[in-house]
This record gives structure tokens, sequence and C-alpha cells, in this order.
């Protein structure tokens, strides 16, 4: 098993500000999801499928940013993720991001429509895309 606690150290000494909080606010996100019994299937509309595209964007540029993070974590799981082709992992990856993106934007529509003006800003949605890349390392060390 690999030590969650050293991937969010690598990450706050790379340069993430925040990772903890992140990852806080990602997880309150989710269960505040769960409580309020918010649905991630049907249709997504423009509004959404414009936050997504934007999201891909950020995430594109925070990939380039931490182009040797992504590869010291690809290179830690290579052993375990062997089975696995490079593509699918960035498949899985993506798919729940984008899931991720989804529960906020319904979640937030739903609490307080005014807070999905959040998902606009590249900044918030670095800080969303960051706690979600934690939460999926971590996924697969404990796995």
């Amino acid at each position: 098993m690999v030590n969650s606690d050293f991937m969010i150290e690598t990450l706050e000494r790379r340069g993430f500000s925040g990772v903890k909080e992140a990852v806080k606010l990602r997880r309150s996100i989710k269960e505040l999801s769960h409580e309020e019994n918010i649905s991630l299937h049907g249709t997504k509309g423009r509004r959404l499928d414009g936050i997504l595209d934007h999201t891909d964007l950020v995430l594109s540029q925070l990939r380039e940013e931490h182009r040797d993070w992504v590869t010291q974590k690809r290179k830690l799981l290579a052993g375990y993720l062997s089975e696995v082709k490079p593509d699918i992992v960035d498949e899985t990856y993506e798919a729940g991001l984008a899931i991720t993106i989804t529960q906020e934007f319904r979640t937030y529509s739903r609490v307080n429509r005014e807070e999905t003006s959040k998902l606009d800003s590249p900044e918030y949605l670095r800080r969303v895309i960051t706690g979600y890349t934690v939460d999926f390392f971590r996924s697969l060390c404990l796995s």
C-alpha cells in the first residue's frame, strides 16, 4: 500500500496550495449530494456541458503544469496497474472527474443556485480537480 499522506505532502511541495482544503471541500460536497439525494443521471444541459468543457481546459493546464508529479505517481502505481492500459486509467479518471463536476453543479443547483457560478471560475475548478485527483490516487493506493 502507498502512503497517501506522502502524496498530499508532495502535492503541497510542488505548488498546489490548499490541497487539504480542496479535498475537504470535495468530500463535503459529496456528502451534501448524498444527503440531498442528488441524481447524477439524465441530460446535462448546455450550462453543465459548458462547465465540463471548461473543466477539460483547466485539467489540460494542470496536467502540463504538474507533468512531473503525474509521471511520478504513474511510476509509483506502475506495478499495481501493470495489467491496465494507461488510456483506460485516463478514461476512468476523466469519467470520474465529469461525475464530480456534475455532482457539484447539481448539488449547488438544488441547495443554492447562485453557488453554481463558482464553477465558472478556473481557480475553483482547479480546487475541485485537485480534491478529486488526491481522492482518485488515494483510492488506487488503497484498493
